[in-house]
């Protein structure tokens, strides 16, 4: 029995090369990444109709382009507080630590994913300020948009927050993905 064991892990040490830690990290970050490519969308979807608010001087379509703009920003702020339950950056950051304290990665990898983390970190919180406390009063708990302008502004800096967090989510991955090829 016990030789049967040990002959499983063997089996599964050979054609799944990749420690523990790392398939626990990629798992982690390829959820924290589909979060995040999906919070981009929302995003850019209301940075159009933010766009097409601001040309429209209907009242009555004004009126639906904002009802929603409000239906999105719901949408981004449910997504993340799924991407805080189910991929929470603490929890990204406690398995790549433990894939850099394994033996698994070389020493300028190690050095390139702490240097990633900390940006993908400052990415993080900066997503969540931008639309807790910039987009949001803005938009919530109002019959219109006072200054479009600004929320136009707002919006287009959280959409670059996004993508440079996509890219250094990516960059990570690719790195403990080269790895394990």
């Amino acid at each position: 029995m016990e030789l049967l064991k040990n002959l499983r892990r063997k089996l599964i040490s050979i054609f799944n090369p990749a420690p523990k830690e790392a398939r626990d990290a990629l798992r982690l970050l390829r959820r924290h990444w589909r979060y995040t490519l999906a919070e981009y969308y929302i995003a850019t979807d209301i940075l159009k109709y933010e766009h097409s608010l601001a040309a429209n001087p209907l009242p009555n379509k004004r009126i639906k382009i904002f009802a929603a703009i409000k239906s999105q920003l719901n949408a981004l702020r449910r997504k993340e507080r799924w991407q805080q339950i189910r991929a929470r950056f603490s929890k990204i950051k406690e398995a790549l630590g433990k894939l850099l304290r394994s033996y698994y990665l070389s020493q300028e990898s190690k050095v390139e994913i702490q240097k990633l983390m900390g940006q993908l970190e400052i990415f993080e919180n900066s997503v969540l300020r931008k639309t807790v406390l910039e987009l949001e009063p803005l938009i919530r708990n109002q019959k219109e948009i006072r200054d479009i302008q600004q929320a136009i502004e707002i919006t287009e800096k959280l959409i670059q927050t996004l993508r440079a967090e996509d890219i250094t989510e990516i960059k990570i991955i690719k790195i403990i993905e080269k790895k394990a090829a």
